[in-house]
């Protein structure tokens, strides 16, 4: 794993999505997470976490999500919503969220349709996943994120990819995803672009200005 690390510093924009690729393909196929115990002797609980290398590849994978080559950005993307949805991001799940979310309503990405395409389709499926209890835990992570990226688009500087995202219809997405229809989930993709033109919130242009 160093070596891939070393190649994703590198300035070579082929040599980068190659090793991005190689490496999401690597973690879905081996699971790295082991569990951490706490310091205290007296405790039997630890946590699930990736090894400090692993970490480190983790971390600069993530800094692809703001990338500005969109193929880059695409395979970014595309990595990160299936660990995601294999839970294969123990530490980092909540900030890898929230870029994702935040990305489906990014204005540099309104072009992208393979980027769109597959936000549209991670988000409904991901939200619907059950874990060991029969539960829909993934909808607690969705909502932990709203609040963040509410705040990234409410106070979005005039030069931000977010100045123009409609706030009522990111809530609407939002509070979509937190529905327990599943048939409603399914629409996103199909009635609305979240074409993202103008602003309903004349507190976000006060800000701005």
């Amino acid at each position: 794993m160093t070596l891939f690390h070393s190649v994703l510093e590198v300035d070579q924009l082929a040599m980068k999505y190659l090793a991005l690729k190689i490496v999401f393909d690597i973690f879905m196929v081996f699971n790295f997470v082991e569990e951490k115990q706490e310091q205290e002797p007296a405790s039997e609980e630890g946590w699930l976490a990736y090894p400090e290398v692993i970490s480190k590849v983790i971390s600069m994978q993530k800094t692809f999500l703001n990338h500005s080559d969109q193929d880059i950005l695409a395979c970014a993307v595309e990595g990160f919503c299936k660990l995601l949805f294999l839970d294969r991001l123990p530490k980092d799940h909540l900030d890898v969220l929230c870029h994702l979310i935040l990305l489906f309503f990014n204005a540099r990405t309104e072009e992208n349709e393979h980027i769109r395409q597959i936000l549209a389709m991670f988000f409904p499926y991901y939200v619907n996943l059950k874990d060991d209890d029969g539960k829909y835990g993934n909808r607690e992570l969705v909502a932990v994120c709203f609040m963040p990226c509410l705040r990234t688009i409410s106070y979005a500087n005039v030069d931000s990819p977010f100045c123009n995202v409609n706030i009522v219809s990111f809530a609407e997405f939002m509070l979509t995803l937190l529905t327990e229809d599943i048939s409603e989930l399914k629409k996103l993709g199909k009635k609305k672009k979240y074409r993202l033109r103008g602003r309903s919130s004349e507190t976000a242009k006060a800000h701005r200005g």
